[in-house]
């Protein structure tokens, strides 16, 4: 096995259960390698000959890895498309907006898990900033110490996706979720950590609602959204986190919105597709973002970069439990 700091683009890598496969993306903490199986997989570099070793270990550490104090996040990055960076709203809320502040609600605050909080779990609280929809959120430690702060919505588009990693950072409160959606796997923040973090278990099907919150975005001529075949990308930004993607995709709808004082566009929009099944996203781009001298509108092709973000809507057992309860009060 090849020793993960030689890894490099084309690398061989020999995985305990997905067999021989080829590095195809090289991070500072995480690697991409396409297996000859047909699947593509993110593995942190440190711990790719373990990966299939963890999930024979009982939850939490199952599906829960820590990531060490050497593995950095420039979250920064995230205000860019509604702040100038160098004004990142770090400190604390302005005294006349503290009636905007309200504890971040999720899926595990309403449905509560059977399982018990383990003892070694960092405790905190996310408080949300509310713009309507979209959101300023500040995360805090048991101590009340903002250790994080980003930019979210508590909308999105619904997908069906299989959880394979929790990537809990280093203070223990935030995390990205790798899970497989369609034929490969994607990486996001994950919004609502603490609410929903006991209902995690690698390898089960859960619902999310995924955003994208463009960096930059611009319109590409040359191509119609009537094209029989749209070369749609949905890559990871090599430069940022593995949660950072760089895409191309039609768009399907389009509506306006403030995002802290920032106006813009939801675009919902095709990114990927598998067996004729789209994979749509929710593309918000504020008007600092776009660098088309238009507004976006429906059968464009936009391409730029964006930082994906979601949450929880419902494990997916629920959601056939709740689709077969309607299927029985519409039979006829």
């Amino acid at each position: 096995m090849m020793q993960s700091s030689k890894l490099k683009l084309g690398s061989h890598i020999k995985h305990p259960e997905h067999g021989d496969g080829t590095v195809i993306f090289v991070g500072v903490d995480h690697i991409k390698a396409a297996f000859d199986d047909g699947t593509e997989r993110f593995l942190l570099r440190d711990e790719h000959r373990m990966e299939a070793a963890r999930k024979t270990l009982p939850w939490p550490e199952s599906t829960f890895v820590r990531e060490h104090d050497k593995v950095k996040h420039d979250t920064d990055y995230h205000w860019k498309p509604v702040f100038n960076i160098s004004k990142v709203p770090h400190t604390i809320i302005p005294e006349d907006s503290k009636k905007a502040l309200c504890i971040n609600k999720g899926y595990g605050d309403v449905y509560k898990s059977a399982r018990s909080m383990p003892a070694t779990w960092s405790q905190g609280v996310f408080i949300q900033w509310r713009y309507s929809e979209y959101s300023v959120t500040y995360v805090l430690d048991e101590t009340n110490q903002r250790v994080g702060s980003f930019p979210n919505t508590e909308l999105g588009c619904q997908n069906s996706l299989t959880l394979q990693t929790v990537h809990v950072w280093e203070n223990g409160l935030e995390a990205q979720i790798t899970a497989r959606w369609g034929a490969v796997d994607v990486n996001f923040y994950d919004t609502h950590h603490l609410a929903n973090r006991l209902w995690y278990e690698a390898g089960k099907g859960y619902d999310f609602l995924l955003a994208g919150l463009a960096y930059d975005a611009i319109p590409i001529y040359g191509y119609s959204n009537q094209t029989e075949r749209i070369p749609m990308i949905f890559l990871p930004d090599s430069k940022y986190d593995i949660d950072n993607y760089q895409f191309r995709a039609p768009i399907k709808s389009v509506k306006a919105f403030t995002w802290l004082e920032q106006d813009g566009w939801k675009v919902r929009a095709t990114v990927m597709r598998f067996c004729e099944e789209d994979c749509d996203l929710d593309i918000y781009i504020t008007q600092r973002a776009w660098l088309g001298t238009q507004p976006p509108h429906v059968g464009q092709i936009i391409e730029g970069r964006l930082w994906l973000q979601g949450f929880l809507w419902a494990p997916a057992e629920q959601m056939q439990s709740a689709n077969q309860r309607t299927r029985q009060r519409v039979k006829p």
